[in-house]
């Protein structure tokens, strides 16, 4: 999946972010589902990974991942067809025709 320019814009700084707080605050862990820095230790990411904002930020992810995705792999499937758009087709076969054009 090719990201647009606004999308390496805001990954850039985030690395950026990353960064600075690791050097002015010892040891950090970044979350990037959301976009949040804490102490890097057992209990701290324990806490935060069984936080409800991770989890809904983590589960809003991989949603919109799974649907760009199945969006793609739609499109491919109806340009394939030669304008014939076909509503038969699972979300599973439109994923391996993704797939397939999309190594």
């Amino acid at each position: 999946v090719i990201a647009s320019k606004s999308q390496c814009t805001l990954l850039f700084s985030r690395l950026v972010d990353r960064q600075q707080s690791r050097d002015t605050m010892g040891r950090r862990y970044y979350c990037d589902y959301c976009n949040k820095s804490f102490q890097d230790n057992p209990q701290s990411r324990k806490r935060h990974m069984k936080g409800i904002s991770h989890q809904r930020s983590k589960r809003m992810y991989f949603d919109s991942v799974t649907l760009q995705v199945q969006v793609e792999a739609s499109v491919a499937y109806w340009e394939d067809s030669k304008g014939l758009l076909h509503t038969n087709v699972s979300g599973e076969e439109m994923l391996k025709l993704w797939l397939s054009k999309n190594p």
